[in-house]
């Protein structure tokens, strides 16, 4: 009897907890306006379905299931697209509870409290950059579905057998997921690192588990072999990045991770705004200084410090400075690490016309690659030789690999921050498991009130850097 009532009650904190997030989305929804960028292109195109999407297949992208599903929303009702996508973030927000809250089964509902204020720490850009239908769409729904997807493979590891639902829905929810490039790479790489992991574990791999493999491999080569982004590939490069077609793949790849690194740990740089990586670095601080006199001496916080400090003080304080009053001696070095995104020679110089040297853009290769090892060495003080380790560092590897492959692209720096959603939604994940085990930790409510107080903190200015940006879109 006593579980029938704490199964009642956790049952209606859910309803609860989801009808205060469906009634906040909807006054959200309500300011958005669907009449602008790509939502506006997409609904002026007079063209048959399948005129459209064979023209767009041969000539321009893969993407022929998400764009299907663009044209027809943008081309209907307002409110068709206002209320899916008010049940995608509510999807969104329940699945990434479910597959990465901490805890017991009451930690779940914890999870989704904890996570969707979270979610405002994100750029508003990375929902809207090329209008809110197309973006949405695009980036956000694919994300969502992609994580339905993960969820057999949290089953197999618990030797769960898994719901009749996710037969049927997952095999679809991986079409349209995997349809975008970032969605398929990961998929793949998920169900590949876990088949591994499984069949080290001697578990025995489920029928559905290669069915789902060799769909997501399929859309891989579908996208490899899709003319239209061979075709978008060359007219992109002559029209936004011509010295792309001069660079090999380490400067490429290099630049992703430059661009990638810059956008989280200096906060945006000059013309972005991100804050998730403060969460992050806030959240494993707040845990390491926890553990002083326990099991984390003074070297352990300091390696902690650094990342967190570089955001705050190159990211935020020094940006800033810089460009408001400037330094009187430093500041070409301030602007390397906080605002540089290009490679000498090839794209734009930064803010100051200067134009690095290799030298200098090693120096911001290796800061760049210090700070992700403080992060990573901070996990590993806080967890040890665990597979809460392991299962952090695999996320956030997948989730800014994700973006760092975008230098591969001609399109990096005038995709805008959309790109990047994967990335940001590793890092929230991460921090949303370090906090929960924080919170629920043997730490005192004096630790709890600060670490609060510090993530609402960052919460309301990554809401301050939206206000101004839904005021005209």
């Amino acid at each position: 009897m006593k579980i029938d009532q704490e199964s009642r009650k956790r049952i209606l904190y859910q309803f609860l907890i989801m009808g205060i997030l469906f009634f906040l989305l909807l006054l959200l929804q309500t300011v958005l306006r669907t009449d602008w960028g790509d939502d506006a292109i997409f609904a002026g195109d007079t063209r048959a379905m399948g005129e459209f999407l064979s023209a767009r297949y041969k000539l321009w992208t893969s993407r022929v299931i998400i764009e299907a599903g663009i044209k027809l929303l943008t081309a209907s009702p307002g409110w068709i697209w206002r209320s899916l996508n008010i049940l995608i973030v509510m999807l969104f927000v329940w699945i990434t509870a479910d597959l990465f809250g901490t805890g017991c089964k009451n930690a779940k509902i914890q999870a989704q409290i904890f996570f969707f204020p979270m979610l405002c720490s994100l750029a508003v850009f990375s929902f809207c950059g090329a209008g809110w239908i197309a973006t949405t769409m695009n980036y956000l729904w694919p994300l969502t579905l992609g994580l339905v997807v993960m969820r057999p493979i949290k089953h197999w590891i618990e030797d769960e057998t898994c719901p009749m639902w996710e037969y049927a829905a997952c095999p679809l929810c991986l079409l349209y997921a995997a349809n975008l490039e970032q969605g398929a790479a990961v998929i793949l790489g998920v169900y590949l690192v876990f088949g591994l992991y499984l069949f080290k574990r001697k578990k025995r791999l489920s029928p559905f588990y290669w069915i789902l493999l060799i769909l997501a491999a399929a859309s891989v080569i579908f996208i490899l072999t899709a003319p239209g982004n061979a075709h978008r590939l060359v007219e992109e490069t002559e029209q936004w990045f011509p010295e792309f077609a001069n660079m090999n793949m380490f400067e490429k790849l290099f630049m992703g991770f430059i661009d990638t690194v810059n956008y989280y740990a200096a906060a945006g740089g000059i013309d972005r705004n991100n804050s998730v990586f403060a969460l992050l670095t806030g959240i494993l601080l707040m845990g390491i200084i926890q553990k002083r006199g326990k099991k984390a001496s003074g070297i352990k916080i300091l390696i902690a410090l650094i990342p967190f400090a570089f955001y705050w003080g190159i990211g935020r304080f020094a940006n800033n400075h810089l460009l408001t009053k400037g330094f009187p001696h430093g500041g070409h070095i301030i602007g390397l690490l906080g605002m540089n995104r290009h490679l000498p020679g090839f794209g734009e110089p930064d803010w100051s016309g200067i134009v690095y040297t290799r030298g200098t853009m090693l120096l911001q290769g290796c800061v760049y690659l210090a700070l992700l090892i403080c992060v990573a060495l901070t996990i590993y003080f806080l967890h040890g030789k665990s597979e809460e380790t392991l299962l952090e560092l695999i996320i956030l590897g997948g989730g800014l690999f994700s973006q760092i492959i975008m230098g591969f692209s001609p399109t990096l720096y005038i995709s805008g921050e959309r790109t990047a959603l994967y990335g940001s939604i590793a890092i929230l994940i991460v921090s949303l498991r370090n906090l929960q085990i924080y919170w629920n930790g043997s730490v005192g409510k004096s630790g709890r009130v600060i670490l609060g107080i510090y993530v609402a903190g960052v919460i309301c200015l990554g809401i301050s850097e939206w206000k101004g940006t839904l005021a005209v879109m």
